[in-house]
C-alpha cells in the first residue's frame, strides 16, 4: 500500500510539476520570441555559466496550411469537376490532395487546370520557437529533478 501512496503522490507532483512549467515556459517563451523578434535573431545558442553546449532555441515559420472555409462551395465545385471523387461528401483522401496541392503551390487552385477552388483559404500560422537541448542539458535537468524532490513533493532533495 505504501508504494501505490508513493506513486500517486509523485503522479500527482509529476502533474503540478508540469502544469507549473508550462505556465512559466509560455511566459518565457513570449519573451524570448519578442526579443528575438526585436534583434532579428534566428537562432539562440544556449550555453551554461562554464560555456556548455545546451542546446539551441530558434524561430521556425509559422506552418502554411489550407482548409475549406465553405463546404457546399467546395462540394459543388467538386460536383461539377470531378463527380468520381464524390461519396456523400468529398472523400478525405481527395480533400487532403487539394488541400496539399494549394499549400505547395500558395494558392487554392486546381492542379490539372489552374482554376481557382472555390471555399478554400490559405492561412500561415503564427511563427513559434523551436528548443532542442542537448543530450548533456537532458541529463542536468533529469538529474536536477530527481534531486530536487519535487516528484516526491518533499521539501528537499530525496
Amino acid at each position: 500500500m505504501g508504494d501505490m501512496k508513493q506513486a500517486a503522490r509523485s503522479a500527482l507532483a509529476a502533474q503540478l510539476v508540469s502544469k507549473l512549467v508550462d505556465e512559466h515556459g509560455a511566459g518565457f517563451k513570449h519573451s524570448l520570441r519578442a526579443a528575438m523578434a526585436d534583434t532579428g535573431a534566428e537562432r539562440v545558442r544556449v550555453l551554461d555559466d562554464d560555456g556548455t553546449d545546451l542546446g539551441a532555441v530558434s524561430m521556425s515559420s509559422g506552418r502554411v496550411a489550407a482548409k475549406v472555409t465553405d463546404p457546399a462551395a467546395f462540394l459543388a465545385w467538386v460536383a461539377d469537376r470531378y463527380p468520381s471523387e464524390l461519396v456523400q461528401a468529398v472523400r478525405e483522401s481527395f480533400t487532403r490532395k487539394v488541400l496539399d496541392h494549394a499549400v505547395a503551390v500558395g494558392d487554392p487552385v486546381d492542379a490539372g487546370t489552374g482554376e481557382v477552388i472555390p471555399g478554400v483559404e490559405i492561412s500561415t500560422g503564427e511563427s513559434f520557437l523551436t528548443v532542442r537541448p542537448t543530450a548533456e542539458a537532458r541529463v542536468r535537468m533529469r538529474e536536477t529533478l530527481r534531486a530536487s524532490g519535487l516528484l516526491s513533493l518533499s521539501a528537499g532533495a530525496e
